[in-house]
């Protein structure tokens, strides 16, 4: 394997038990078992550190490059079966929105991550970041919506109808991630 590509973040939102082997280490958003409530950036950054150190580690082919993606936020405005959560047509201007505290910090730990993992790997294998976090916070007229659903309004307007603010519809906008992506290998075939 010559490139390798981890992109992960949301299901990290989710109730969750973390295991380190069959010890549990704590849960997410599940107060009613008896564990310590130990929240998900600290597993994020554990599953980011793995991952590199894995794909970068003793045995990598030479000259591989793994590319690690930060996060991409969704973009729900009101409730996830609200038919009007992600109606938005056009992208935010310059300003009009921010990238949010918790995208923030999971871009962050990507970041951190992946330059401890390059400074402790020598360069035998080439660590990159794709930041995606701000052109994809910054887009949110690409989803779905409640087109998942095949007319989702040909008999009316429904009081509640799942909508998907989280993927991107394609073409549309993360086509840049992609060149984006092809610029770093690129630059790894042309030795910068």
């Amino acid at each position: 394997m010559d490139v390798a590509v981890v992109s992960t973040g949301h299901w990290f939102w989710r109730p969750n038990i973390y295991y380190n082997g069959t010890e549990v280490l704590g849960t997410h958003l599940l107060s009613g078992l008896n564990h310590t409530e130990i929240g998900f950036l600290s597993p994020y950054r554990e599953a980011i550190r793995m991952s590199v150190q894995r794909l970068a580690g003793s045995g990598a082919r030479a000259g591989r490059v793994v590319v690690v993606s930060t996060f991409s936020p969704s973009h729900f405005e009101k409730a996830w079966d609200d038919p009007t959560t992600c109606a938005r047509k056009m992208p935010y201007r310059e300003g009009e929105t921010k990238v949010g505290v918790i995208p923030a910090e999971l871009r962050s730990i990507v970041s951190e991550e992946t330059k401890a993992a390059a400074a402790r790997n020598g360069g035998a294998t080439r660590i990159e970041v794709l930041d995606v976090t701000k052109l994809a916070t910054m887009r949110p007229d690409g989803h779905p919506g409640v087109y998942m659903h095949r007319d989702p309004f040909a008999r009316g307007v429904p009081e509640r109808l799942q909508s998907d603010c989280l993927h991107f519809c394609l073409p549309g906008p993360v086509e840049p991630f992609n060149e984006i992506l092809l610029q770093l290998l690129k630059k790894r075939r042309l030795g910068k």
